[in-house]
């Protein structure tokens, strides 16, 4: 081989491997969640005036309600029996992992709601990898 036939050869298609199917059905299922979920927050806190850990609460459990569905049976089609008790694991780790965070940023003088949008940055990536290869990871 010379090497100016290295630089002719096209370079291997590497984004069919994170961007399947998989990945875009979570991408859009996360993103009618998080828009509910955020929804939800938003208004306990504007409206209701709660504090932010039980508008957080309020807005996990739409989260969690409406994501296993999407996740176990659009996303990820898991047959696994254990899912849901992983799942609520999970989401137990993330809510208090989103607590912890929102309430660090408020420190910073962050409100409630741009501390929140940050916190989604951290936890969605989590979340996906957690789901993809602990919740609803395939039988072996």
């Amino acid at each position: 081989m010379k090497l100016n036939d290295r630089f002719k050869k096209p370079a291997p298609d590497t984004s069919t491997k994170f961007f399947n199917r998989e990945t875009i059905l979570f991408l859009i299922a996360g993103i009618i969640n998080t828009a509910v979920s955020f929804a939800i927050y938003s208004i306990c806190i504007i409206y209701f005036d709660l504090d932010y850990r039980i508008a957080a609460f309020f807005s996990l459990l739409s989260g969690i309600t409406t994501g296993f569905l999407q996740s176990r049976f659009g996303v990820f089609q898991s047959k696994n029996s254990t899912s849901l008790l992983r799942y609520l694991i999970l989401w137990a780790a993330l809510y208090f992992l989103s607590i912890w965070l929102i309430g660090l940023l408020m420190e910073f003088e962050s409100s409630e709601i741009r501390a929140y949008l940050i916190t989604i940055l951290f936890s969605v990536p989590l979340s996906f990898f957690a789901q993809k290869y602990w919740v609803f990871r395939k039988s072996r």
